[in-house]
């Protein structure tokens, strides 16, 4: 979500903060999880905020994660060694099972 344009320059973190606000507006016609996946949006982007653009997609996984946690235990299954230190920081409530 434009991410890289962000940290390559080419994209002002203003303009970059009106692309995830105005890709939020356009997914709430989008439903699923709980909450619809629009839900998701703002709780991945900022959980992405703290690394790089390579973890943008671990945001989403994680923002899901995080919200079915608050209405049943939920494990997120990875062979990706990061999502388990994303998880502790972002969604403390989520069991990570890191696979070999």
């Amino acid at each position: 979500m434009h991410c890289n344009k962000l940290t390559g320059g080419t994209l002002s973190p203003d303009a970059h903060a009106a692309a995830i606000i105005n890709f939020e507006r356009s997914m709430k016609d989008v439903n699923p999880p709980p909450n619809g996946e629009a839900a998701l949006i703002i709780r991945a982007e900022q959980i992405r905020g703290g690394y790089g653009c390579s973890r943008s997609a671990d945001g989403v996984y994680i923002a899901l994660a995080d919200e079915l946690s608050q209405i049943m235990p939920t494990v997120l299954l990875t062979f990706d060694q990061g999502i388990p230190n994303q998880v502790e920081k972002n969604a403390p409530k989520v069991i990570v099972t890191l696979l070999k």
